[in-house]
């Protein structure tokens, strides 16, 4: 029967759906279409996207996480064959797959000394074993990275053979060089903890000794094997110590654990040392409670020390306190510098306390304006290079307003390089010393003076005396001839003027004479008073009206023993001296005193004499005299008036009588201030000769 072709329905039917198809086709939703004599494939477009998007997702992961994802295939002779790598592998060692490939494989990246390890975890995972190794891999540059590589094996669907290798590798570089710190550390503190000279030792909740350093066997005398374990209390702490140190294991984490404090050891010969402890609590390796971590060190030399040290500092103290000597520090700053302690016997020395004293320029203020110069100048120069002592002096105003002497010693203190560091001081009140060695040379001027008025009262006495013998036969013959002569003979006038003039040379002998006490006296008992109004009106005339004349005599003077001729010529001197000073008035005042001299007075007066003495004072309101006019007034022939005004024995003559006489004086002046005079009258006891000598 012949074939006959479809009807038109099928081919409509057909055609519908084709175009159905096609449609399917233009919307994706299936790949291909085939004809109706083979069979047709027809995939799901949306198992597609969903096998694309995880791709997707595991090449994202693969790019982020640090570890990289292999996978080798084993070929049949067990050889492993790279069939990929995820891209952290290029990022840590800087190699594609295919450069290893070409390098000869993975082998080519292992450490050399770790290949046989590599190879052997290479042999295992091949034999079906799942394993992991810690190993060396070596990068581009050549630097060595450590990995962990942990790899699985992939049998056949017959399980008879590892046909595939899947592994993940993790840098652990940083994580090894953390561990090495850390066991580095762990050594070194071994170390530190055996060859330090603090004690250590670790105990447990129970007091049970865990550790016991080379330092604690050097003290105790134990060894730490036979400690380890054992209670840390009845083998060390002294028995009235265990309840306090038992008390401290109560609470590890009690923060006042962590503060030193102190108690006693017992060696193993049963000495006793006191340690200064400091304790913390060490988490215990269970997990559970604390451990405590002592830390201690030997402090019984230095508590004997620190001992010692307060008794000698409370005896420096004392002795500082009690020392007529301030002591002080000094610390540079610039050019000057700054008191950084003082003694506390400041105050007694000057009056100000150790505050005061120390506020900044208090020392500069208080020095004398003369001294000021000098003193500031000498302690700017003890800070210079090389200087290292110093002595300075000056005089330093008190509290009260006195200056006081100092000798202020310094010695500089400098480090290696000479610079200085600070500098002691010493600061020693010499007033007394400085007042005694003043009045020692104001004696020792008198004395000279007085040798040197001795010397030239000889001179002169030895003079006047062979002068006078002269004038005396120019007197005589001057005498004789102006008899034979009558007045007026032309010689007459000029005879009378050589008489004349060694009449008046002669005075001048009889001064001298007085003045070395050679000449011839007849002393007698004088009531000062009375004989001094029997003198007032020359004295009124003497000084005139421009001065002020006044008397002024104590009542019932002590009578004087005294040539009453010598007496008024002392006194006669005297006033017209203070006249001659005060050419433009002035006052004039005479005084009479009984005194009593000390010997106190006598040893700072040279010349005086221990015992009663009426005093006359002269003193006048006058020009005064300097300290090199007072040095000479007594020389014979010294003045200070002008040319033809004064012979210059004046007070030289005031000198001898009172010397010849028994008595002394005393000479006041100061420029500007006027002039004393001061006798000391011989007194009258009833047992002296009178008369002439």
């Amino acid at each position: 029967m012949r074939e006959t072709g479809p009807t038109y329905q099928e081919l409509e039917a057909r055609l519908a759906q084709m175009e159905e198809n096609l449609e399917a086709i233009r919307r994706g939703e299936v790949d291909l279409l085939l004809g109706e004599k083979c069979p047709f494939v027809v995939r799901a477009l949306e198992a597609q996207k969903a096998l694309e998007e995880s791709e997707e997702r595991f090449r994202s992961i693969c790019q982020v996480v640090t570890d990289y994802i292999y996978s080798f295939r084993v070929q049949e002779d067990g050889s492993l064959r790279g069939e990929w790598v995820s891209e952290s592998f290029v990022r840590t060692f800087g190699f594609t797959k295919e450069e290893i490939d070409e390098r000869g494989g993975w082998q080519s990246m292992v450490h050399p000394e770790d290949l046989p390890a590599m190879l052997e975890h290479a042999r295992k995972v091949v034999s079906g074993h799942v394993d992991i190794i810690e190993t060396r891999f070596l990068t581009r540059s050549g630097e060595i990275r450590w990995i962990r590589d942990h790899a699985i094996p992939v049998w056949d669907k017959g399980r008879t053979r590892v046909v595939r290798i899947y592994g993940a590798a993790k840098d652990i570089t940083d994580e090894k060089k953390a561990l090495e710190a850390v066991d580095r550390s762990r050594r070194d503190l071994e170390v530190v903890f055996e060859t330090i000279e603090a004690l250590i030792v670790m105990a447990d909740p129970q007091g049970r000794i865990l550790h016991f350093n080379r330092a604690c066997e050097a003290l105790t005398g134990y060894k730490r094997e036979e400690l380890l374990g054992k209670p840390l209390l009845e083998n060390l702490v002294p028995g009235p110590w265990r309840p306090v140190v038992q008390a401290r294991f109560q609470d590890p984490t009690d923060p006042s654990l962590r503060e030193p404090h102190l108690n006693p050891w017992l060696t193993r010969s049963g000495e006793e040392r006191i340690i200064e402890w400091r304790c913390s609590p060490v988490p215990a390796p269970e997990g559970e409670g604390f451990l405590i971590l002592g830390t201690g060190m030997d402090v019984t030399e230095r508590l004997k020390l620190e001992q010692e040290l307060r008794d000698t500092s409370t005896l420096l103290s004392h002795v500082l306190s009690t020392s007529p000597i301030v002591t002080y520090i000094l610390t540079p700053e610039g050019e000057s510098s700054r008191t950084s302690w003082l003694s506390e016997n400041i105050q007694e020395i000057t009056g100000y306390s150790v505050q005061e004293a120390m506020e900044p320029g208090w020392w500069e203020a208080h020095l004398h304006p003369e001294d000021k110069d000098q003193a500031l100048g000498l302690a700017r120069a003890m800070w210079s290079k090389g200087r290292r002592t110093l002595t300075n002096r000056y005089r330093f105003r008190r509290k009260d307003g006195e200056y006081m002497w100092v000798r202020d010693d310094v010695r500089v203190l400098r480090d290696e390089k000479g610079e200085p560091v600070e500098a002691v001081g010493a600061w020693t009140d010499v007033t007394d010393y400085r007042k005694a060695q003043e009045e020692r040379q104001r004696l020792e001027a008198q004395f000279y003076q007085a040798q040197k008025m001795e010397a030239v009262g000889r001179l002169a006495g030895g003079v006047a005396h062979d002068f006078n013998n002269m004038l005396t036969v120019i007197s005589g013959y001057a005498e004789l001839a102006l008899q034979r002569l009558k007045p007026a003979d032309p010689l007459y006038n000029d005879i009378r003027e050589i008489l004349n003039a060694a009449v008046k040379s002669s005075e001048l002998t009889r001064q001298l004479l007085a003045f070395s006490r050679k000449q011839i006296i007849a002393p007698r008992p004088l009531d000062l008073n009375e004989h001094l109004l029997g003198m007032e009106k020359m004295l009124r005339r003497i000084v005139g009206e421009d001065i002020v004349f006044k008397m002024a005599f104590q009542e019932g003077v002590w009578p004087v023993l005294m040539d009453p001729a010598q007496l008024d010529q002392v006194v006669a001197n005297l006033v017209v001296n203070s006249r001659d000073a005060m050419p433009s008035g002035g006052s004039l005042l005479l005084e009479t005193q009984n005194v009593v001299l000390d010997e106190q007075y006598c040893r700072t007066h040279p010349g005086s004499s221990q015992g009663e003495h009426v005093l006359l004072a002269v003193t006048d309101t006058g020009c005064g005299m300097d300290r090199e006019t007072l040095e000479r007034a007594f020389e014979p022939f010294f003045t200070t008036k002008g040319e033809g005004k004064g012979t210059g024995l004046g007070l030289s003559t005031v000198y001898g009588i009172m010397k010849q006489n028994r008595g002394f004086i005393q000479l006041y002046s100061e420029p500007g201030h006027g002039t004393t005079v001061k006798l000391y009258l011989p007194l009258y006891s009833g047992q002296e000769q009178v008369g002439a000598r």
